[in-house]
């Protein structure tokens, strides 16, 4: 267990975040919405959690999630015009933890890339071993409880999400998610863009526990599946500004679209989805809270996709990915 946590940390020592700005701000965003702190270099405490996931269900109401074992990371960040980057490290986790939970390995780049007209949400990851939260297989007490483990489930995800910002002129983003401007008024925008995701799972046998309450079917024993999924995805996003420097953001992020999907139930040969191109949905969202004052801020964000698709008319997969952050920074003059 513990050369899987040191693989971890290694994997995860560095947290880079890449954002981005048109050169031409100042003459699109309105200074009586968006008041611009870019030019001032940013210092900041931080700590975020990113996590990656997916589910298999029948048409009975039967699900099977997977779940990955993760700490999160703290560190420390500084944003500088177009520039930010955050250096962290993962808290290492214990014995107990391991025991009850297992150990993940993973490699994970998920980020929220933010320009003057467009929001990209993307992501890689590679991660291996998760658990069964809705299996325990020792429940003694609530807290020492342990779950299902699959160290030998492994996956990779590939994900794009970008959504074009109509009312960029009294709208940000970045005020909201990163902290190098202020929204001053309310406002909100409408969204409209496209999205793609790849993901690929494998385990060593069947990913259905052995539980007498489980329906599945034969078909439905997968021990491996592999989809692409594409569409058009839209919606709504508003900051509320009160008391001048705290605010309240949301963003929905619904689309639907096409996917492709070949499956490998355990001891059988792999077979298509229901047809060569299926139906498919997602449902995405950022959300935050946070006090942004022209010396000082601190924000509490949250983003995630989540995506569906069906294997068969007995039964659909789902994944998503997504990561949640606290940071708390001060601006230099």
């Amino acid at each position: 267990m513990k050369k899987y946590t040191l693989l971890s940390l290694l994997f995860l020592l560095i947290n880079i975040n890449a954002q981005a700005q048109d050169d031409i701000t100042d003459e699109k965003t309105s200074d009586r919405y968006v008041e611009d702190y870019r030019e001032l270099t940013s210092l900041r405490l931080y700590s975020a959690y990113k996590y990656q996931t997916f589910a298999l269900s029948n048409v009975l109401g039967d699900k099977v999630r997977f779940l990955p074992a993760n700490q999160p990371a703290v560190g420390i960040g500084i944003t500088r015009k177009w520039f930010v980057l955050d250096l962290g490290l993962v808290i290492p986790t214990g014995t107990s933890f391991d025991e009850q939970y297992g150990n993940t390995v993973r490699i994970d780049v998920v980020s929220d890339l933010f320009l003057e007209e467009h929001v990209i949400n993307i992501g890689a990851q590679l991660y291996q071993g998760f658990f069964q939260p809705d299996f325990p297989v020792d429940a003694l007490s609530i807290e020492d409880v342990v779950y299902g483990q699959r160290s030998d489930a492994r996956t990779f995800a590939l994900t794009l999400n970008h959504n074009y910002v109509f009312n960029h002129d009294k709208f940000s983003f970045r005020s909201a998610f990163i902290g190098d401007s202020r929204q001053k008024v309310s406002a909100g925008s409408p969204l409209l863009g496209i999205y793609f995701a790849h993901f690929n799972v494998r385990a060593n046998g069947s990913m259905i526990p052995d539980n007498p309450s489980l329906e599945f079917s034969d078909d439905m024993q997968l021990q491996g599946f592999n989809t692409i999924n594409m569409g058009i995805n839209g919606g709504y996003a508003y900051t509320y500004v009160f008391q001048k420097y705290f605010y309240v953001s949301a963003a929905a992020m619904p689309g639907i679209g096409a996917m492709m999907g070949d499956y490998n139930p355990e001891g059988g040969e792999w077979y298509r989805n229901r047809g060569f191109i299926d139906f498919a949905w997602k449902i995405g969202g950022m959300a935050a809270i946070g006090y942004n004052h022209p010396d000082y801020y601190m924000i509490l964000s949250q983003s995630f996709q989540q995506y569906y698709n069906f294997i068969s008319d007995e039964g659909r997969n789902e994944f998503g990915n997504g990561r949640i952050k606290l940071a708390i920074g001060y601006r230099l003059k």
